[in-house]
């Protein structure tokens, strides 16, 4: 969200964020969840950092907007043959495992931290989530206490 964003894009009382990834070292509470609502510029802030580890919940259209997003003047680098890969904004997102030439796969590395669900917002949803004070996951979204 745009800087300014009342309590810091938080959805209070939980600690689950929306449409805000950057740097939570200065906030109150860590996000036990995040969320994307849409892929507008003013609500990926932060998510383009290839330091963001966190999953976010978000649908699957914006999964795959996120994962085909390109910038220009890349995009013109390799359609000019100046650039021999596609360089993809949010590849760091989502890295697939890696296959052998005999079929095996190593996830050694690999993750994909966006969940994409359907959602339908009148029903309740439990998501898991990492804790701010411990590493196991939950699936109650309140502010850890």
């Amino acid at each position: 969200m745009p800087p300014g964003t009342p309590y810091n894009a938080f959805i209070l009382p939980y600690n689950i964020r929306v449409d805000d990834f950057a740097d939570s070292g200065n906030l109150e509470y860590a996000p036990a969840l995040h969320l994307l609502t849409h892929t507008h510029t003013d609500h990926i802030n932060g998510l383009s950092a290839k330091s963001f580890g966190y999953t976010v919940i978000c649908s699957h259209d914006a999964k795959e907007m996120l994962l085909r997003h390109e910038v220009y003047a890349e995009r013109a680098l390799h359609e000019q043959e100046l650039r021999s890969e596609k360089l993809r904004t949010f590849s760091h997102l989502k890295v697939d495992p890696f296959v052998t030439p005999d079929g095996g796969m190593y996830y050694n590395g690999s993750r994909d931290l966006l969940v994409s669900r359907i959602c339908s917002f009148h029903v309740i949803h439990k998501f898991k989530y990492r804790s701010a004070t411990t590493s196991a996951g939950n699936t109650d979204c309140g502010r850890a206490r």
